[in-house]
């Protein structure tokens, strides 16, 4: 694992050997609500966790790390919103039923996967993992279960879940108190705010529910994670209490100021408005802490408003400012541009051409891609979109920076998938790009684009290529880009990867997405046989997280089984109550997806990498 620096770089970095998931990792991060496997030989982790667990260590460093600059990372952050795997498991059902009703059989598919219905959520799984909740004193299978009922419960179940929950905030093992505060927030439900406003505030009746008595502070993450939890929930009420928390907390605990940030990026309820106004003030304090003030431009991008725009816009010409600023800056202005503001696309297009700071300008390919993606009338804009097509076009082929070539690539599916016209022109030097790299690294980055781009015409080079490689970094992204093109003739192939123990947890976790992805009848058999022999954390985690991102109601008795088994490691039946969780989940994307998508994880403090961490 690669030491972490004091300063964001502003060089580019090498091309990787591995990838930020970790090919050659054979450890996982965290159980608790879930894990995100590390890498080797880079992590955006801290680097005080071990065996799985979360680091109780109370430290605010952030975390730079060189490699930061790598594709990878970002599609580590973001790649919920392509995966989709549940939104894919209901597409084959609807075509599985429309296929019925033509053929007048009606009757689907033994194998098909089915997602489970909230009557078998409340059912089946709610009152079993209540169950667990209050039988165990394993710190793994607590914090695990107390997310999964988390993510699962729905309106009517709050009031009896949140009794359960409750307790678990006294509990000594600060991985179950602080995951029994953030699961209060995954709940979603308003009559939480008081308490959890207690546990944010520190006072006395915060720290009588943290079970600390008239003298003892509510621990740090607690606080923190009760703060992103009154985010979650989304009610107005929370906001003025959020506002008084930043304005109010040292700048050395940055952790605190910076979670109330995030959880104010959160709202999209009536008091937005007050918000951005609140925020853009924030961000014009120079005084304010570089890696605090950095997650205010990113938090403005997801509340909207062009009022924000002009600030940010300001922030990212300041060459002055801090690199992690900027950077935040260039993710922000991508969200909330539109393709008429001429000088964000002038601003974006120079820090491409000419600018110094790597990952800024690796987010400025981002941005612009997303500028141009959400214009529903590109023939009014025709010049635009001839200018970024142009951009995106020569980065691919004649980069004055070789790390611009993996960036560019993704940034041109992301508008090419969009916009067909530019695609005609960007899916051919794709096609090139990916057939002359010969870096691991890049030749992945090309091959998960045109895996977006459903480029079908490629998905056979693709599986020739993985059949032919050794390395693994570049066979896990290969095995995505074959999923995302449900190339169903590379199933075969990613079976028995899926099944190979040689191989590591992250290309596992890949293969077994790919499976997915393609609606492989037999993945979640397959996965379910892993899970139940699997020795290792990492590939409990990977598994687990599969069986559950593909979301099969089948899965559901067998990982009760598992969960329920004495003779099971704490960790494996800890991972069957993360999975039913994700079975469960009853938003299509995961609870965090929300704050892992457009975040500057350059800048992750321990409280916000814990939340992207679970699973």
């Amino acid at each position: 694992m690669a030491p972490a620096s004091s300063a964001s770089s502003g060089a580019d970095a090498a091309a990787p050997v591995t990838n930020p998931g970790g090919a050659a990792s054979s450890t996982g991060a965290r159980t608790g609500g879930g894990t995100q496997l590390n890498g080797a030989t880079t992590s955006t982790r801290p680097l005080s966790r071990q065996s799985g667990r979360r680091s109780t260590a109370a430290t605010s460093t952030p975390l730079f790390i060189e490699s930061f600059s790598r594709w990878e990372f970002w599609w580590d952050n973001n790649k919920d919103a392509f995966i989709d795997l549940k939104a894919r498991l209901g597409d084959n059902a609807r075509a599985s039923s429309a296929l019925g009703a033509m053929t007048g059989r009606g009757r689907k598919s033994k194998n098909l996967p089915e997602r489970p219905d909230p009557a078998t959520i409340r059912t089946e799984v709610i009152p079993f993992l209540m169950q667990v909740a209050a039988s165990s004193d394993q710190r793994d299978i607590l914090d695990s279960t107390v997310l999964a009922l988390g993510r699962i419960s729905s309106d009517a179940d709050t009031v009896t879940v949140t009794q359960g929950i409750v307790p678990l905030l006294a509990s000594r093992e600060l991985s179950v108190s602080s995951s029994a505060a953030l699961a209060l927030g995954v709940l979603g439900a308003p009559r939480n705010i008081p308490l959890l406003t207690h546990l944010m505030l520190d006072d006395a009746e915060g720290r009588k529910l943290a079970g600390s008595g008239g003298a003892d502070r509510v621990p740090w993450l607690v606080r923190a994670f009760a703060a992103i939890a009154l985010g979650l929930i989304d009610d107005a009420s929370a906001v003025p209490q959020l506002e008084q928390l930043i304005e109010t907390t040292p700048s050395s605990d940055r952790d605190l100021k910076a979670c109330a940030v995030v959880a104010l990026g959160l709202m999209t309820n009536d008091a937005r408005p007050r918000i951005v106004n609140f925020m853009t003030g924030l961000l014009a304090d120079k005084r304010l802490d570089a890696t605090v003030r950095s997650y205010i431009p990113t938090a403005l991008g997801k509340l909207g408003g062009r009022a924000a725009i002009a600030p940010l816009l300001a922030v990212l010409g300041d060459e002055r400012t801090e690199h992690v600023v900027r950077q935040s800056a260039a993710i922000g202005l991508g969200r909330l541009s539109g393709i008429e503001d001429e000088a964000v696309i002038d601003a974006l297009a120079a820090i491409i051409t000419s600018g110094g700071d790597a990952l800024t300008r690796h987010f400025a390919f981002i941005s612009l891609a997303k500028i141009g993606a959400a214009d529903t009338a590109p023939s009014a804009h025709e010049a635009a979109h001839r200018r970024i097509t142009g951009l995106l076009s020569e980065q691919l082929t004649d980069p004055k920076r070789r790390t611009n070539r993996s960036w560019a690539g993704l940034s041109a599916a992301l508008y090419g998938r969009v916009h067909p016209e530019a695609a005609a022109t960007l899916v051919p030097l794709l096609r090139d790009a990916y057939t002359e790299e010969r870096d691991p690294s890049y030749k992945a980055a090309f091959a998960v684009a045109l895996g977006l781009l459903d480029d079908r015409a490629m998905a056979p080079v693709i599986h020739a290529d993985l059949l032919e490689t050794q390395q693994e970094d570049f066979n896990g992204y290969a095995c995505i880009a074959l999923g995302l093109m449900r190339y169903e003739e590379a199933a075969a192939t990613v079976r028995r990867l899926c099944r190979d123990p040689s191989v590591s947890t992250t290309y596992r976790l890949q293969t077994a997405t790919s499976l997915g992805l393609m609606a492989d009848p037999d993945a979640v058999d397959l996965l379910l046989d892993v899970l139940h022999e699997s020795e290792t954390l990492g590939v409990s985690a990977a598994v687990a997280q599969a069986i559950g991102l593909i979301g099969d109601v089948r899965s559901i008795g067998t990982l009760r089984a598992v969960a329920g088994d004495e003779d099971a490691t704490d960790l494996v039946r800890a991972f069957a109550c993360v999975a039913l969780g994700l079975v469960g989940e009853r938003t299509p994307l995961p609870w965090n997806a929300v704050i892992g998508a457009d975040n500057n994880y350059a800048a992750g403090l321990p409280s916000v990498v814990e939340i992207l961490d679970i699973l």
